[in-house]
């Protein structure tokens, strides 16, 4: 929920904990049942602060929800271009073939072309 409204601190603090327990599984990359990440939903509500965070955080940007689509799909669909130019910028070549594959026709596959 921190993430998804764009609670930044409260973000920091949930994970910095996280990272004193150890665990093997890190708060940073764990999904909800719809497949759905905290970098996912910050994405995909343009929060960039909070997906620039955890990116230097190490979460994973591949990370897809059940219905197949990534951060950066969810973005470009929901108009947030900021978002879309940093995580383009992150993993250009990755990213330009996903737009290519998932849809072709999609806000995604646009704004890869745009950004390229």
């Amino acid at each position: 929920v921190a993430a998804q409204n764009g609670y930044l601190e409260v973000v920091k603090v949930l994970v910095e904990a996280d990272d004193l327990e150890g665990s093997d599984q890190k708060l940073v990359n764990i999904c909800l049942n719809n497949g759905t990440s905290a970098f996912y939903v910050a994405a995909q509500n343009g929060h960039l602060a909070v997906v620039e965070w955890l990116h230097e955080k190490k979460a994973d940007m591949n990370l897809k929800s059940s219905g197949n689509a990534s951060a950066f799909f969810i973005a470009a669909q929901n108009g947030h271009l900021d978002v879309c130019l940093f995580l383009f910028k992150q993993e250009r070549q990755r990213l330009r073939q996903e737009a290519v594959v998932q849809q072709p026709d999609s806000m995604a596959m646009y704004i890869a072309k745009v950004l390229d």
